[in-house]
């Protein structure tokens, strides 16, 4: 049953992402008046299809891909697609981009008003050889304020550390109030620290057979005890991964005992339990729900393209790339996290599929952008050869890297990573 869950699951994540990324070629064709023959999600035989007004809109068999059909796309129509201003032709290429950013913000924004945002308290946690450390910061100092500015959570103090000035630092120790000064560095490792409060747990993972639910509070591992999270896991790092853990947790008042065996936890890579710490988090502000959405869709942008940066330039493996087989398995692990983590996921693929069609291979939006960009700069249309040419090409570049996602996916299901 769950296996059915999972591809029904993948299916659907399929079909949204490529849906709205169709939708927006469909809506963006509209308007611009640009006639549009054939919307179809997925390739092949259609399941169902009707008809409304000039356009025919089917669900096909196959649901890898999709496409809107303007008419004139063979090129030999005087009045097609390709007869139409530069404008208008690049708008409506643009569209799906455009669409599936889009639906990364809406999804963030549900996100945010369903699971509210996260408020890590300003805790500090860091090794002995840190700056803070040297600075005569002592584990588990409690920010308060910086440089008189009242700060409430770690990742105001972190936006903070990039001044080059030193810092006037506020601090609750012992119940006392201390100030501390922290001169600028080139980086600062340090975390947060957090109780070993459980915060969710993966369906079906390990903490959860052994009956570890949210708000749990762990206490000790092979009989050492547990403070914070950190702790927690350094002692799941502290011996073979593999073998069966001694835990002791608070469940509703109770201590709970049990041998737990951790995992390889899919969505990481790590040995684990199947948890995750728990952070207060509170409902979001009307203007935070304007902003944030669009904020998170633009960081993640610019995660992503750098990642891109760091394989092209050889400072990450193309071993990491994944396709069709890693989404199926990455949308199944983050069902079992939670709804917002899979929601996430959707949004993340949602951003990573505006980018794949910005690059400029002419099977794709963004090659199709380029070449309507050349007839603009040359003032003259690109022959239906030479448009042929390029887009054959281009399909041959992207089997090739559908080829490579393959082999990287067949791989790790072989290596069980």
């Amino acid at each position: 049953m769950q296996i059915v869950l999972d591809v029904l699951i993948f299916v659907a994540v399929l079909l949204l992402l490529i849906g709205f990324h169709e939708f927006g070629h469909l809506i963006t064709g509209k308007l611009a008046k640009i006639p549009v023959e054939k919307f179809s999600i997925g390739f092949g035989p259609a399941i169902v299809k009707w008809k409304i007004g000039e356009t025919v809109y089917q669900l096909s068999i196959i649901p890898l891909g999709g496409f809107v059909k303007y008419r004139g796309e063979d090129f030999d129509d005087p009045e097609g697609f390709f007869a139409f201003p530069f404008g208008r032709k690049t708008l409506t290429t643009a569209g799906g981009i455009i669409a599936n950013l889009i639906l990364a913000v809406i999804i963030y924004f549900v996100i945010g008003l369903g699971w509210g945002v996260q408020v890590p308290p300003a805790v500090l946690e860091f090794d002995d050889d840190s700056k803070f450390a040297q600075a005569g910061f002592v584990p588990g100092d409690s920010i308060i304020a910086v440089n008189g500015e009242t700060i409430a959570t770690i990742s105001q103090f972190a936006v903070m550390l990039s001044d080059e000035n030193t810092l006037d630092v506020t601090v609750i120790r012992g119940g006392q109030k201390l100030t501390l000064e922290l001169p600028p560095a080139d980086s600062f490792n340090f975390q947060m620290r957090l109780p070993p409060v459980i915060g969710r747990t993966e369906t079906r993972g390990p903490a959860d057979r052994a009956g570890i639910s949210k708000g749990d509070r762990i206490i000790a591992v092979d009989e050492r005890p547990i403070n914070t999270w950190n702790e927690l896991l350094t002692a799941l790092r502290s011996a073979d991964s593999t073998q069966a853990r001694d835990f002791a947790w608070i469940h509703g008042g109770d201590t709970v005992r049990a041998s737990i065996t951790p995992e390889k936890m899919k969505l990481t890579g790590d040995y684990g339990i199947g948890v995750l710490v728990h952070v207060p988090t509170r409902p979001l502000t009307f203007l935070e729900a304007a902003w944030l959405p669009v904020r998170h869709t633009a960081d993640v942008t610019v995660q992503i393209f750098t990642l891109l940066g760091r394989l092209i330039t050889g400072k990450e493996s193309a071993r990491n790339l994944g396709g069709v087989i890693l989404i199926a398995n990455l949308s199944a692990q983050s069902r079992r996290w939670g709804l917002d983590h899979l929601l996430g996921l959707l949004a993340y693929l949602s951003i990573s599929l505006a980018i794949i069609n910005l690059f400029p291979i002419p099977a794709l939006d963004g090659g199709r952008i380029l070449m309507f960009l050349i007839e603009k700069i040359s003032r003259r249309k690109l022959s239906k050869k030479a448009w042929t040419i390029a887009i054959n090409v281009g399909f041959v570049m992207i089997i090739a890297l559908l080829l490579l996602t393959v082999f990287n996916d067949v791989f790790r299901l072989i290596a069980g990573g």
